[in-house]
């Protein structure tokens, strides 16, 4: 096949430069902005290494002095002094000193474990990042991040905590070092330099917040175990709860008024529409002090009186329904109306982020009840966050987040104003080295439309599915919840179809703070539940992402480790860009070195699996293009396989990769693998690859016609038109198809750029694929799950740009 030269090169050309200079790029033309290793600063303690990595993110700088034993920092009038020897903080305004330290404490079966001075700190024109050994003997790593701002006295640190082994110990999650240390009482300790007014809040679910001692508390059941009501937060704040009914009487929800007295009780809630009366009706147990009492209200109605009670500690309202007698529970609000006339209400609730505003410090908790349990207050030392309430295991690399944010001079700046300071965007780019077919800003109106739409659905989502809790925020659930050996559990997602990456290139559409949020979520899940952080397992899966599947509530990594889901690196070092903060960049790195590692050791393996060679093309060339040293995990060699020493170069890699790849599809006329909709992955790869100009010129030659020899057999063998819509083979041995409307979009890319710079005939195909995938999830959005809508969001964009260009 010949390279085409004609009109579509030219228009691609052109169209390449329009996005240079519209589309974000950070640096378009030009050279590389690497410029080799970091400066290493000489430092008191020489076990201790200072890195300099410049200015690496978009906010201003702030004046920061490094001295003998520590850094000074200056913001908004306050003077922040850190440590060296450990990763604390103390704060200063004046004369007056406001903070004295920051520490934290855990909990490993029963005792207690203190954090260890740090062993690296990287230091960049606002930050600090301290690293460490939270427990060397418990092999718990820590990742300490504090951001400054010049004219605010705000602090903005991100702390995790996560599991660590260098020496790939164990095979897998399931062997028993993992389910003997349990983990818990994770506090990050703020000392302050005078008393406290008394505070505290408990967000005990998504839906149950407030001060422990004396707000209410409301608890939600099921017959089957499910824990994940549908949830509502309306507009005035309040948070409905609903959920269908069963046929045994177990399904309900009670609330704990934890009020003593006489009251008149009403329950309040928008009344349902239902077009057969009975289904409104719902039982109403009330436990009183004077015994229990039973009451039938109609839901259908705005208001339903339930009598006068003498309430105690212990009293509660439940609400019930079974079989023909209802088919919806809902929940909005109990009043009590005490003698005099005083009414008290208590709504389903949802702890503010901002959990302390006095006058000496504020604190604010990013997403504080969506990570539920978690509790935060004021001790007879300062103030402390708490977090992982009940025990868990950490498996292989798993880690835990919390992103706090501390107010050192309230009078000066108000803390809600640090919210806004830290929930700021950046301005949208993309790294100098992003491919386009990674994402790109586009101005076509129906893909901005789909953006918009599909923000919505992963909102009501989030909502109805009750995808909260520490370790679930930020992931989704793929069904509902049921039952496995009498044992609640869930299907997650595991972020597939790399929905944060789904959510950043949506927000570079539309901007929207929602988007930028949820994708902030999603990173954070990716770091600490999805990804097999440094070495815990053999090498085949250290590095790995987590698979989808079914989990325990209270136990989201019960799934194996697999390259197949080896897709966050280009989340993680999109976030690394967007922000400053190094550790997604690391962490990118351990990913991409589990590509690195499959590609070298199992080359047949990875040749016959569309998923890992796919992720594996894209993540040699983000190794080649971000880490320049090379290879950094994985180097022990590995029985009966060869070694990956440290350094091994990715172009080096890749190289090898891809001719192999190539040299497949010369002699099969078509991609390796059996699933051809997952091929449109390892097509997209082999183009980026032939794009970074990492490849020797013969192979880029050669690449390119095996780019276009997949493309045809594609469309000739694997595309079809059936009943008006577009079906793919799934499965070429069983000769099995399936619709098109979540597996085309990793295709149109691909299409797109063939009608660009190979053969002009494939403008028709793509631009009729392309319609008849907009057009149908214009028409059905509310059917397209989260993992459908995030194929939209992260696989679409330059395809759509293409799309105004032809």
């Amino acid at each position: 096949m010949t390279r085409q030269t004609g009109f579509t090169r030219i228009l691609h050309m052109s169209l390449s430069a329009v996005l240079c200079s519209v589309l974000l790029i950070a640096s378009c033309g030009g050279g590389s902005s690497r410029s080799g290793a970091p400066h290493v600063a000489e430092p008191l303690d020489p076990t201790i290494s200072v890195s300099d990595i410049g200015n690496a993110d978009q906010q201003a700088p702030v004046s920061m002095e490094e001295t003998e034993i520590g850094f000074t920092v200056q913001g908004g009038g306050v003077t922040f002094t850190l440590d060296k020897s450990s990763m604390s903080l103390r704060a200063q305004k004046g004369e007056q000193a406001v903070i004295e330290a920051i520490s934290s404490t855990m909990m490993l079966n029963g005792n207690t474990l203190r954090i260890s001075p740090p062993e690296q700190i990287l230091r960049s024109a606002n930050a600090l990042e301290f690293r460490g050994w939270y427990s060397r003997s418990e092999q718990l790593w820590y990742v300490a991040r504090y951001r400054f701002w010049p004219d605010k006295p705000f602090v903005h640190l991100a702390f995790s905590v996560t599991d660590r082994h260098d020496n790939h110990p164990t095979e897998a999650h399931w062997e028993s070092r993992w389910s003997s240390r349990r983990f818990s009482d994770l506090a990050l300790n703020i000392t302050s330099a005078s008393p406290l007014p008394a505070a505290q809040v408990v967000q005990e679910n998504a839906f149950s917040g407030g001060d422990p001692n004396s707000d209410p508390r409301i608890e939600e059941v099921t017959h089957d175990g499910e824990v994940r009501w549908r949830q509502t937060e309306r507009t005035d704040g309040a948070v409905q709860l609903l959920h269908d009914v069963d046929n045994t009487g177990r399904t309900y929800v009670r609330i704990y008024p934890r009020m003593n007295g006489e009251f008149d009780l009403r329950l309040r809630q928008e009344p349902l529409d239902s077009p057969y009366p009975a289904a409104n009706a719902v039982r109403v147990n009330i436990h009183h002090a004077d015994g229990d009492s039973r009451k039938t209200v109609d839901q259908g109605r705005s208001s339903n009186a339930l009598g006068r009670y003498r309430l105690d500690e212990d009293a509660y309202i439940q609400i019930v329904a079974t079989g023909e007698s209802g088919d919806r529970i809902v929940f909005e609000e109990l009043v009590l109306e005490a003698a005099g006339g005083t009414d008290h209400r208590i709504q389903a609730s949802r702890a503010d982020d901002v959990v302390l505003d006095a006058p000496q410090l504020g604190v604010f908790v990013r997403d504080f009840w969506k990570q539920f349990p978690i509790a935060a207050g004021t001790t007879s030392e300062g103030f402390a966050i708490r977090g992982i309430q009940t025990p868990v295991n950490f498996v292989g690399g798993v880690g835990y987040t919390l992103d706090v944010g501390i107010n050192a001079d309230p009078a000066a700046a108000s803390t809600a104003d640090m919210r806004t300071a830290m929930a700021a965007m950046p301005q949208p780019s993309l790294p100098e080295w992003w491919s386009a077919l990674d994402g790109v800003y586009t101005t076509e109106p129906r893909y901005r439309d789909l953006i918009d739409a599909g923000m919505t659905i992963i909102q009501l989502s989030d909502e109805t599915s009750g995808n909260y809790g520490w370790m679930n925020w930020g992931d989704y659930q793929i069904g509902h919840s049921f039952h496995v050996d009498g044992e609640p559990t869930e299907d997650w997602g595991a972020l597939q179809y790399d929905l944060a990456h789904g959510l950043l290139m949506g927000w570079v559409q539309n901007h929207h703070p929602y988007l930028w949020n949820r994708a902030q979520a999603g990173v954070r899940n990716a770091m600490d539940v999805q990804i097999a952080k440094f070495e815990p397992y053999f090498q085949k899966r250290s590095g790995a992402g987590l698979r989808k599947g079914q989990c325990a509530v209270d136990f989201h990594w019960c799934q194996e480790n697999i390259p197949e889901f080896n897709y966050h690196p280009r989340s993680l070092l999109l976030y690394s860009h967007l922000t400053g903060e190094q550790w997604p960049r690391d962490i990118a790195q351990m990913v991409i070195d589990n590509s690195a590692y499959f590609s070298l050791t199992r080359p047949e393996w990875t040749l016959d699996h569309e998923r890992i060679l796919g992720w594996a093309l894209r993540n040699l060339v983000y190794g080649a293009e971000v880490f320049p040293g090379g290879t950094q995990y994985n180097e022990t060699p590995e029985r009966s396989f060869v070694s990956m020493p440290q350094g091994t170069a990715y172009a080096e890699l890749l190289e090898t990769l891809v001719g192999r790849t190539v040299d497949v599809i010369r002699a099969r006329g078509r991609v390796p693998g059996d699933q051809p909709v997952w091929a449109g992955q390892i097509v997209e790869g082999l183009i980026i690859a032939y794009e970074s100009g990492l490849l020797s010129p013969s192979l880029a030659d050669r690449t390119y016609d095996a780019i276009g020899r997949a493309v045809a057999d594609f469309t000739e063998n694997s595309l079809r038109r059936s009943r008006g819509e577009y079906e793919m083979r799934y499965y070429v041995p069983d000769d099995e198809w399936v619709d098109a409307a979540t597996y085309g979009w990793f295709w149109v890319n691909s299409l797109a750029w063939a009608a660009l710079n190979i053969d002009d005939s494939y403008r028709e195909t793509f631009s009729d694929v392309y319609d008849s995938l907009e057009s149908l999830y214009r028409r059905e959005p509310e059917y397209r799950t989260i993992r459908a809508w995030s194929g939209v969001m992260g696989f679409a964009s330059y395809a759509a740009a293409m799309y105004e260009g032809l």
